[in-house]
């Protein structure tokens, strides 16, 4: 159970906060690339954390760092991202006759919420 806590504090976070910045209106730009910076830093953050802490904490316990794991959570950040920057430069006109639709449903979600 430490082990677990521990590990989650390290981990970075963020994807929740994409669809919450979307729905009331913040900079989703922002919002994604603090999610993509805080998944870069998590390669020398969370090994860092875990092997100056992770002793203290459990000093009974073999530390295996999963830097497969961390690699793809990288890789399935960044190709939707870019291929969505991609699409949205190239095709700009879609933009606006989606913007009206996706107002209409956050509309709807706050109304749900109150």
């Amino acid at each position: 159970m430490r082990l677990g806590m521990f590990l989650s504090g390290c981990c970075p976070g963020g994807g929740a906060s994409n669809m919450w910045t979307h729905l009331l209106g913040g900079s989703l730009d922002l919002s994604c690339m603090m999610t993509c910076v805080s998944t870069f830093v998590s390669f020398a953050s969370v090994p860092l954390w875990v092997l100056t802490l992770g002793p203290v904490i459990m000093s009974d316990a073999d530390f295996i760092i999963p830097y497969e794991d961390i690699t793809i959570t990288v890789i399935s950040l960044i190709l939707p991202c870019g291929l969505g920057i991609i699409l949205q430069a190239k095709f700009k006109g879609c933009q606006s006759q989606e913007k009206g639709q996706n107002d209409r449903i956050k509309l709807e979600y706050k109304c749900l919420e109150t």
